[in-house]
């Protein structure tokens, strides 16, 4: 009896080692480390001054920008209609081929509402000299330039007032 358990525990031990597979596997997780690494996502948040000079014209300059990790809820910010004054945020690569836009409010145009003393609801349009504003977008890997238009009348962006290198 002991003669037979021998047997079939070698038996079973030889079997089992020689269905041993020599193929070996890549280590998937390295795989997927290096993919979260290349498509870590990065959002900009860019810091500006805008002054609105004697004659109508804009002066716009960058106080601060940061690029971080992190994800946005939705792709682009939501756009303003474009109408006369507001801003066109332009996001070209390295060639300054145009990859995407948004429009922005006038910053120096601001509406408040409020009520009055006999309860009233009202609303006043206040209009600036000048004011900080700031932009945040998903960074696209292939974005190299962010450029700030004012459009015209025709709702058209063909002024430049800036344009930075990421």
């Amino acid at each position: 009896m002991k003669y037979h358990l021998i047997v079939f525990l070698l038996s079973s031990l030889i079997s089992i080692t020689s269905c041993k597979t020599s193929e070996s596997y890549p280590d998937l997780s390295v795989v997927d480390e290096i993919e979260e690494v290349k498509a870590s996502p990065k959002i900009v948040f860019l810091t500006y001054t805008i002054k609105k000079n004697i004659d109508a014209s804009y002066t716009i300059l960058l106080k601060n920008k940061l690029i971080t990790e992190g994800r946005l809820k939705e792709k682009m910010p939501l756009s303003s209609p474009a109408i006369e004054n507001n801003l066109q945020v332009l996001l070209t690569d390295r060639n300054e081929l145009f990859l995407d836009s948004f429009i922005l409010s006038n910053p120096l145009i601001k509406d408040v509402e409020f009520v009055d003393e006999s309860g009233k609801f009202l609303k006043k349009t206040i209009y600036l000299d000048s004011i900080d504003f700031s932009v945040r977008f998903q960074l696209d890997e292939n974005t190299s330039f962010v450029g700030i238009e004012k459009i015209n009348a025709e709702g058209q962006s063909n002024t430049p007032l800036i344009q930075n290198k990421l």
